[in-house]
């Protein structure tokens, strides 16, 4: 017990600086970063896009860079696009090329690639190269490899959305209206989760075929009480769906479906 107040010494700065909240103020279309209450930036950021793991990505007169969780650019600037790939990585295009970057923005890809549509913690990612999309593992490119795309240009929609709409973006908001009918007719809570109470969220992960099927549905999040299991029987009896689209043809596409459980 002699130890504890150095160890409560050794600790309470690290749960202050945890404790400690990055936000961002605008003035006259420029943005700054605060720290709690202590201005740490100048108005110096045009955009501030997504956050991941304390990071954020900000743009500066077209060019983006990294941000860490107190203020501080540890990426410039220089990068005509950036996004996350996952926590410790990010896509980046530079020179008209895609390549990939850490959070230190050493180079994680080679920056030669005409699109990249996902990078993986093994170094696996799907790229295109020479006009031609392909798996790319150990550094070896593989366009005969079977390619199932995160992010498409066009994300699958639900069967039944109405085609006729203008733009993709009218289709996708028609799809995702007519999918949420289909949970809400063919759900049934599990009589399980219903006598444990169990309320929550269920992510579900499955694919979308260029031919529309739904498969391999896995349950990424799980509440318990059979939910997860229910959610997977939707996707299994879905009716087919409008495939994914890259470069104007229907591509394999990697979904998560969201399913909120509440006792009415």
């Amino acid at each position: 017990m002699k130890y504890l107040p150095l160890l409560l010494i050794l600790i309470c700065p690290f749960l202050h600086l945890s404790a400690q909240k990055l936000t961002k103020k605008e003035k006259k279309g420029k943005y700054a970063f605060f720290l709690d209450k202590k201005q740490v930036t100048e108005y110096t950021f045009d955009e501030v896009l997504s956050k991941w793991g304390g990071h954020t990505i900000v743009g500066v007169e077209g060019r983006y860079g990294l941000m860490n969780r107190v203020g501080e650019v540890i990426v410039p600037a220089k990068y005509e696009s950036l996004r996350f790939a996952r926590k410790d990585a990010m896509l980046a295009k530079q020179a008209d090329n895609y390549g990939a970057i850490d959070t230190l923005g050493n180079e994680l890809l080679a920056f030669k690639y005409e699109r990249i549509d996902y990078f993986l913690p093994d170094s696996v990612a799907l790229v295109k190269l020479d006009g031609k999309w392909g798996v790319l593992k150990n550094n070896a490119f593989d366009p005969d490899a079977e390619m199932i795309f995160k992010s498409p240009e066009e994300l699958p929609l639900f069967k039944g959305t109405n085609r006729k709409l203008d733009t993709y973006e009218e289709r996708k908001k028609d799809a995702d209206t007519k999918m949420l009918t289909y949970i809400f007719e063919n759900i049934r809570y599990p009589q399980t989760a219903r006598t444990q109470k169990v309320e929550g969220m269920v992510v579900v992960s499955f694919v979308v075929t260029a031919e529309g099927e739904t498969r391999d549905p896995r349950v990424v999040r799980e509440i318990g009480g059979g939910c997860g299991a229910e959610v997977q029987r939707l996707v299994k009896q879905m009716p087919k769906w409008i495939p994914g689209m890259v470069d104007g043809k229907p591509v394999a596409t990697q979904f998560n479906l969201p399913v909120k459980f509440k006792l009415e």
